[in-house]
């Protein structure tokens, strides 16, 4: 280990430091940084349909299908702003959301839609409803999850729904 001029060790300056209150005012993390950690927090999570999983999450699969019949109701997962709604190919008609955490939550395939690009939503509130739209062999809701921010291969949405406190399949 390297001497300093006092012939001090790093490790007895840095106690010293501890000591004195000095490395605290060094290592002291902004609030402007405590505050950018808060709004990537996850949030608490709500059930998206009440449905039975039809299909899972695989390799040529990047969300789940929620069986449930035409016009059971399509509630948000989470807290956000709706990025994405109206007409999407293979969907007939989708809905994505952004959250706080900087994840999209996506919703396919729906019958009607009720929440327009820019709308803020609340977990829970009700964005739409299941239909058979596009390309969908029985009505169902495709449910995905993009950690990234909404592109690439979604992310397993069962293990995302864990981590916000939610089981799926589940009931609203």
């Amino acid at each position: 280990m390297s001497r300093p001029h006092n012939g001090r060790s790093k490790r007895a300056l840095l106690a010293l430091a501890a000591a004195s209150g000095v490395l605290t005012a060094l290592v002291a993390v902004p609030a402007s940084a405590s505050a950018a950690a808060n709004e990537k927090a996850a949030f608490p999570g709500k059930c998206p349909v009440a449905a039975e999983i039809s299909q899972g999450y695989h390799d040529g699969h990047d969300g789940v299908d929620l069986a449930a019949p035409i016009g059971t109701p399509i509630f948000a997962a989470g807290p956000g702003t709706v990025t994405e709604s109206g007409p999407a190919s293979g969907y007939g008609q989708w809905v994505r959301i952004k959250h706080p955490d900087g994840s999209v939550t996506e919703y396919g395939h729906m019958f009607e839609r009720f929440v327009a690009v820019g709308d803020t939503v609340t977990e829970g509130q009700r964005i739409a409803s299941v239909g058979n739209e596009g390309q969908s062999t029985g009505p169902h809701l495709h449910f995905e999850v993009h950690r990234d921010g909404g592109t690439g291969f979604g992310d397993d949405p069962v293990a995302y729904m864990a981590e916000q406190g939610v089981s799926l399949p589940c009931t609203p």
